[in-house]
């Protein structure tokens, strides 16, 4: 019996096929979750094809997440927000602002949006050191504000929902545990630096970026205003060792 003449067995054996080829990809496995390994995975395969062309790298993504289920999307959000709230330092901000010119609150947020979509070892290494931002060749442009939204993009184009719901992208407590080992803060990340300091902390973006004194803005009384909400105070058995640990933010 060949396929033309039995036109629904040749349907089912692609759709076979797919799930298949879609299971080999890490998907459609029952009770499977996105970890974090998994997460920096499909970044780093989506910046590989895409290099530094954002556009590519957002398309690149999207059809990586279309292959997702509901639940994996969720999580997928779940961390690029739980990276970002990790990132949410003011030595990082200092560097953004060093590197734009100017930083505000939404800015820095989509900075931060651009910095998880560089990859895990450019994250890391920025949050132990944000001068070493001072390696890459970014020019000035450094936003990202779609990555923050790509997961709901596909999420409100599979079911016409504008939003992921928040029972899909809450982490469990293994996950989160799992995510923040792996964060080192260096000395002084977690510090708003007076000029003086400011510039030995970030000597290299200095050099790159001069012609701006960012830390005029940078003054204790300024902090109220400038840290919102989405700050997250480090725990205590990451800080311990990084420079953080017993300072006030």
């Amino acid at each position: 019996m060949d396929g033309t003449r039995h036109p629904f067995r040749l349907l089912n054996l692609c759709v076979v096929g797919a799930q298949l080829h879609l299971e080999h990809r890490g998907y459609l496995k029952e009770g499977k979750h996105l970890n974090q390994h998994e997460f920096w995975n499909l970044i780093g395969r989506c910046r590989q094809a895409a290099g530094q062309d954002d556009r590519q790298f957002l398309q690149a993504v999207k059809r990586e997440l279309s292959a997702c289920s509901d639940e994996e999307l969720g999580q997928f959000n779940g961390i690029m927000m739980e990276y970002r709230s990790i990132a949410y330092m003011p030595g990082l901000w200092e560097a953004a602002t060093l590197i734009k010119r100017f930083c505000s609150d939404d800015s820095f947020a989509y900075f931060r949006a651009w910095l998880i979509s560089q990859g895990k070892e450019v994250y890391l290494s920025a949050l132990r050191c944000p001068d070493s931002l001072a390696e890459l060749d970014i020019g000035r442009k450094c936003t990202l504000e779609a990555f923050s939204y790509v997961a709901d993009d596909v999420y409100r184009e599979r079911t016409g929902e504008w939003f992921l719901p928040d029972s899909l992208c809450t982490l469990d407590t293994g996950l989160l545990d799992a995510m923040h080992a792996e964060i080192q803060y260096g000395d002084g990340v977690g510090v708003m630096h007076r000029a003086e300091d400011g510039r030995s902390f970030l000597p290299r973006l200095v050099k790159k970026y001069s012609g701006r004194s960012v830390w005029t803005e940078w003054t204790p009384e300024a902090r109220e205003t400038q840290w919102g909400s989405d700050y997250k105070s480090p725990a205590p058995e990451q800080s311990r060792g990084s420079g953080l640990s017993g300072q006030s933010l």
